[in-house]
């Protein structure tokens, strides 16, 4: 009973959190948005995320992330939603589309059932949950990175994770936080899916996101670590850019830009500015994202005003995450050491350097020491064979590889004409590749890679859209969906369906327990620290699995933050 009534709680956390952020949704786009416009529910569910995350990392300067936080936030986004549902538009399901409906509830059941795994991802035992918790318990501390640096980290979706850790299961947050933005991604998509005509380009480019985000649901067991049922900001940053590209399909789908959504718009830009703050390694994708929708949008004075006000909401986003940066790290950016500040708490720099360092050598060659691997090249052989044996590798490669012999056998469109969509595409295109070369050359681990190698799959697939002629275009679309659902289907077969059969009673599967002990800094200080090896888990507040004696109040409370005294002997580094 314990597995069926924890299924039924994570259904019940998808429902009351997707209309709190459709609500909050509801509220941004109400102000920023055209007034005469209807709003989809997903473009609203994307904008309430944005609004969330904003009230949540200004709320954290001030107070913990407690059950009234929560509390609020659910009654403001559930009373907006009541007040707004005449605002937003309806879903008409196509006929014949009841074998899709059950295919789509099926992979949500499943989705929920794996949300119910431990989590057992390494990270989310150095730090995630050590973050969750510090956002639970206490405002942000000044130098908070300083008991442990990747607590500077300044990742919002620990406070995503957070809000939902209170209610209606506490300590329920990490198995809600992942698995809801995957269903709300795959939601979104199916619900773009119905506004395209059947012989639209860009519909045909829609309908393979959905078989992309459960292909890579299917490797969150084998081929990736239990992403859905952890904490971590990978799977949010996946869930995240996915939507993304669909909302920019929608965007260039309709043949007059200034008659696009401008609720669109406001969705795309501020998404995109949130997907920063919940991890810099989007910072490429989801900065090129909102500069191409933003210069086209600036190009038609209807729509300047939104995009202004839209802007201003993303860079009040960024504000307040450089800000809460600097209060954890004493940093702008951490871990990058010239973005400093003088500031009391502010992380010694040669610190700072061997974080950065180690992120840089762990993605390269994990387990290494980084002075091994950072300024030489030796690392690319074991790197190159660990991503080439990945079944995303190949299906991304092998579609790839199809779509090409494809367009070279098959008769072409004219090369001048007025629907070609080549220019949106090629926007598409250049977002991956862009997003591709920054992650090769900062940190290259597999796990990085959000959805960007899908993305540059679905750019070149749109290149060769762009150049058949239109029955073509359909005729290849049925074999790219068929061949990508196959994918599916034979990553599944590999990994398995990786089912929580048993929860011993529990609504879900418990996290690891460590063996913790008690040290003592040179001020008297007392930390938690693991017994043995680097994971702390959900230890009690101050824990660390690095730990140095050097380590300070700044007051007389945790909540007045730490500091590194050196003026003895230097901190060691990790």
């Amino acid at each position: 009973m314990g597995l069926i009534a924890g299924m039924f709680a994570v259904w019940a956390g998808w429902l009351l959190f997707s209309g709190t952020f459709v609500g909050l949704g509801c509220v941004l786009l109400r102000v920023s948005a055209d007034p005469s416009e209807k709003w989809d529910i997903g473009t609203a569910f994307w904008c309430g995320f944005p609004v969330t995350i904003s009230i949540l990392q200004v709320s954290n300067l001030f107070s913990a992330i407690g059950l009234t936080m929560t509390a609020v936030l659910v009654a403001i986004g559930l009373g907006s939603l009541c007040i707004h549902l005449a605002r937003l538009r309806t879903v008409h399901l196509p006929r014949r589309s009841g074998w899709k409906m059950i295919l789509l509830v099926l992979a949500l059941i499943w989705l929920s059932n794996r949300a119910l795994h431990a989590p057992l991802l390494e990270d989310s035992g150095i730090y995630h949950f050590s973050s969750i918790r510090w956002a639970n318990q206490l405002p942000l501390p000044p130098g908070l990175g300083n008991l442990h640096g990747r607590l500077a980290f300044n990742q919002s979706y620990f406070l995503y994770v957070a809000l939902l850790n209170n209610f209606p299961v506490v300590g329920f947050g990490h198995n809600l936080a992942n698995s809801l933005l995957l269903a709300a991604a795959i939601l979104t998509v199916c619900e773009k899916g119905l506004r395209y005509e059947p012989p639209e380009l860009f519909g045909h480019l829609n309908r393979l996101l959905i078989p992309f985000t459960l292909f890579f649901c299917a490797m969150c067991y084998r081929s990736n670590p239990p992403l859905i049922s952890s904490p971590t900001p990978d799977a949010a940053v996946f869930a995240v850019e996915i939507v993304l590209v669909a909302l920019l399909l929608q965007f260039f789908a309709r043949d007059c830009i200034a008659e696009a959504d401008t609720s669109t718009l406001i969705a795309i830009v501020s998404l995109a500015a949130v997907a920063i703050t919940l991890k810099l390694s989007t910072l490429v994708f989801a900065g090129t994202t909102l500069v191409s929708a933003v210069t086209i949008a600036l190009r038609f004075r209807t729509m300047r005003w939104t995009t202004m006000r839209s802007l201003a909401f993303a860079a009040f986003v960024i504000l307040v995450w450089l800000t809460r940066s600097v209060v954890a790290s004493g940093y702008l950016v951490y871990p990058i050491r010239w973005t400093g500040l003088p500031v009391d708490w502010k992380i010694p720099e040669h610190l700072v350097g061997d974080e950065f360092n180690a992120i840089g050598a762990w993605a390269r060659l994990p387990y290494h020491p980084w002075q091994d691997v950072i300024g030489s090249w030796n690392w690319f052989p074991q790197w190159l064979f660990r991503i080439a044996d990945r079944p995303d590798t190949v299906a991304v490669l092998g579609l790839m590889s199809f779509c090409l012999i494809y367009f070279v056998l098959a008769p072409k469109a004219p090369p001048r004409r007025p629907n070609s969509a080549i220019g949106s595409i090629s926007i598409i295109l250049g977002i991956g590749l862009f997003s591709l070369t920054f992650w090769f050359f900062s940190a290259p681990d597999p796990r990085f890679l959000g959805a960007v190698s899908w993305t540059v799959l679905l750019g070149l697939v749109g290149l060769v859209f762009d150049g058949l002629l239109l029955e073509q275009q359909i005729r290849l679309s049925k074999i790219l969906v068929l061949l990508s659902w196959i994918a599916v289907a034979l990553c599944f077969a590999r990994n398995g369906l990786a089912l929580t059969y048993s929860t011993n009673g529990k609504l879900a599967e418990s996290m690891t327990k460590p063996d913790l002990i008690r040290v003592t800094t040179g001020s008297g200080l007392t930390i938690y620290a693991p017994a043995r090896g680097d994971q702390c888990w959900d230890a009690p507040l101050p824990s660390t699995p690095y730990f140095r004696p050097q380590l300070r109040l700044r007051g007389k409370s945790l909540s007045q933050g730490f500091y590194l005294d050196e003026s003895a002997v230097r901190a060691p580094d990790f």
